[in-house]
């Protein structure tokens, strides 16, 4: 780890900061599809119902779940 009173230093800590709270937003993100899974699957039919992306809206929530938790 470099000095914390030079620019490497300032650098590294924003470099940490940034991925933890990018980690937290996204893990707290997917827990949040998996635990409420059936609410946001129908908020999603009904957002997507006239759009081609229609059919297969079940199956871009579990990726994008799966992708969030990953993450």
């Amino acid at each position: 780890m470099p000095p914390l009173h030079t620019l490497t230093g300032a650098i590294y800590l924003t470099q940490i900061f940034g991925s933890a709270f990018l980690s937290i937003l996204f893990l707290q993100s997917g827990i949040d599809k998996i635990i409420d899974y059936r609410s946001n699957l129908e908020w999603l039919k009904g957002h997507f119902a006239k759009s081609p992306l229609a059919g297969v809206v079940p199956i871009l929530l579990a990726a994008i779940t799966l992708l969030e938790v990953a993450a």
